[in-house]
């Protein structure tokens, strides 16, 4: 399926889109963090094959602020009933509060799934980001992060960096 907004019963192939509703497929909800943004939820629709992630998130803090909000999709390799590893490409608009700065994160993550019980998984794994932003300094606004490059990083140009990084959370479905 290849649509906007996807709609079946079942679907054992891949279903691309915003939304994907498969009433036997995908209907999970994360909560996450990862070493850039404390605080993040995801809506992932579809099935093991290909599935779509929607999300939000905000970096919960006084003095180092970000909102932010993205788009991507992954794959599951299902390993038995408890054990899964997923593969995922986001990238998403990085809000510092000044919206003059064009400030994009992209992550390629692998997650390690281990279902605790019915409905409830928790995950963790490597990622890999890269960044291009404005990353003069004061190019954020008072009270929001004002580096998001972490020190040990690779340069793919003048705005452009990568880092290894981590992503950790837990899925209600």
């Amino acid at each position: 399926q290849l649509g906007l907004i996807n709609v079946a019963d079942t679907s054992s192939g891949y279903s691309l889109g915003l939304i994907n509703i498969i009433k036997n497929g995908y209907h999970k909800v994360s909560l996450y963090s990862n070493e850039t943004i404390n605080t993040n939820i995801s809506l992932k629709t579809g099935n093991a094959n290909l599935y779509t992630i929607l999300f939000i998130g905000m970096n919960i803090s006084n003095q180092e602020k970000i909102k932010t909000a993205g788009i991507g999709i992954g794959h599951d390799f299902i390993l038995n009933k408890r054990l899964a590893i997923g593969l995922e490409i986001t990238g998403q608009l990085l809000y510092l509060g000044n919206w003059d700065a064009d400030n994009l994160l992209n992550r390629l993550q692998s997650n390690f799934q281990f279902q605790l019980f019915k409905g409830f998984t928790i995950f963790g794994g490597p990622t890999y980001a890269i960044y291009n932003g404005d990353s003069a300094a004061g190019s954020s606004a008072p009270g929001y992060k004002q580096n998001i490059v972490p020190s040990r990083h690779t340069n793919f140009g003048n705005a452009t960096k990568g880092w290894l990084g981590f992503n950790a959370g837990i899925t209600i479905m």
